[in-house]
C-alpha cells in the first residue's frame, strides 16, 4: 500500500483523462464507450469507498433472516460469504418458504430494499438524491 497516490486519487486521475481528454476528441461509438469507461472509474470508486459499509449491512440482515454467523475479516472470504448467503435466500425464496405469508415476508423486503439502495449508491447515486428529494426512500 503506497501513501500517495491513493487508489481514490489514482481512479479521479483515470476519470479526469477519460472524460477531460478522450470524450472531447471521439465521436460516436468511440466517445460512448469512452463515457461508459469513465463512469466505470467512477462505480470502481463508489464501491471502494462503501463496500465495507455496504457488506456489514447485508451480513447484519442475512444474520436478522437466517441466524448468527461471525462476520468474516478477510475481503475475499467476506464476499464468498454474503454470495453463499445470498444465494440461500435465492433458494428460500424460490422454494417459496418466504412467501408473503411467510413470518420472515417483512424482514426479507427490508432487506432486499436495503441491498437495491446499496447498489444504487454505487450505480447510480443521482438517482437516489432524485429520489430522495420526491420522499421516496
Amino acid at each position: 500500500m503506497h501513501d500517495r497516490p491513493n487508489i481514490h486519487e489514482l481512479l479521479d486521475v483515470v476519470q479526469a483523462f477519460l472524460d477531460e481528454e478522450i470524450v472531447p476528441a471521439t465521436s460516436g461509438r468511440k466517445q460512448f464507450l469512452a463515457r461508459v469507461a469513465a463512469n466505470c472509474v467512477r462505480m470502481v470508486d463508489r464501491e471502494l469507498t462503501v463496500e465495507r459499509k455496504h457488506f456489514e449491512r447485508a451480513w447484519l440482515g442475512l444474520n436478522d433472516l437466517f441466524g448468527v454467523e461471525p462476520s468474516p475479516s478477510d475481503r475475499v472470504d467476506r464476499s464468498l460469504g454474503v454470495t453463499g448467503r445470498l444465494d440461500l435466500l435465492c433458494e428460500r425464496i424460490q422454494e417459496g418458504d418466504l412467501d408473503e405469508d411467510s413470518e420472515h415476508y417483512n424482514r426479507i423486503l427490508a432487506f432486499a430494499r436495503a441491498r437495491v439502495r446499496d447498489k444504487l449508491e454505487v450505480s447510480n447515486p443521482k438517482l437516489l438524491a432524485a429520489d430522495a428529494e420526491r420522499g421516496i426512500e
